[in-house]
């Protein structure tokens, strides 16, 4: 089986959703057996796993804002 994940662990991403735009970073990849995966995020306040889609390596900066 070959794994085509868009993240490796290690990179900071951004949560899409998250209003306060807290840098968190990859510390584990789970692969499930129909092939999907998720990523292990970890940052100060949290650890929680994500799918690709949720995250980004850029900053919404327009959440933050609408949210200040």
């Amino acid at each position: 089986m070959t794994i085509q994940n868009k993240f490796k662990i290690g990179d900071v991403v951004y949560i899409n959703s998250d209003v306060n735009q807290t840098p968190q970073t990859i510390i584990a990849i789970t692969v499930y057996s129909d092939e999907y995966h998720t990523y292990k995020l970890n940052s100060k306040e949290d650890c929680a796993d994500y799918r690709d889609y949720e995250i980004s390596y850029e900053k919404n900066v327009l959440l933050k804002i609408e949210n200040y």
